[in-house]
């Protein structure tokens, strides 16, 4: 069940791998704070009905917690992008990547959509290290670092957990 799970979360979908290292937060509160950057994420780059839409076409986050010790607990996170955006960052003038790699506008840009995580997660969790990386740069590795210490198992169902 397990390499099922990770085969799964090392899809091309699953763009950009987050770590939040040890901090004061733990799996309920980290859950609130996620779910407000998932907003805003979604609301930057889509329509204002995006919360209509289908899972498949939304950014969502599925969170791995890591390490029952409080102190050491951090999270990794996978984040689903979906193939098509309908609006452009503000950030889109600074996005080399936007400039020189010829993409229809409609295509999600990886860079642009890191760029605004950074900015997110320093606005709503400003005292908590953050990094971001496109899985995509390290041949979507990180997907399994993330999962690679779960427990994919029936008793175990709650391994991750997914803003919703």
């Amino acid at each position: 069940m397990k390499n099922e799970y990770q085969k799964f979360f090392s899809a091309d979908c699953f763009t950009h791998h987050i770590t939040l290292s040890p901090s004061h937060l733990n799996e309920y509160s980290i859950l609130p704070l996620i779910r407000k950057i998932e907003f805003k994420l979604n609301k930057i780059f889509l329509n204002s009905n995006f919360p209509k839409y289908v899972t498949t076409d939304k950014f969502k986050f599925f969170i791995f917690p890591e390490d029952s010790d409080r102190h050491l607990q951090h999270f990794h996170m996978l984040l689903y992008s979906p193939s098509k955006k309908e609006r452009e960052s503000k950030s889109k003038d600074y996005c080399i990547a936007c400039k020189f790699i010829e993409k229809p506008f409609f295509e999600t840009c990886d860079f642009c959509t890191a760029r605004v995580l950074n900015d997110l997660f320093a606005e709503e969790i400003p005292n908590v290290d953050v990094q971001v990386n496109i899985t995509s740069d390290f041949d979507h590795y990180d997907n399994f670092y993330a999962t690679k210490k779960q427990r994919f198992e029936l008793d175990y169902k709650d391994s991750y957990l997914v803003c919703s």
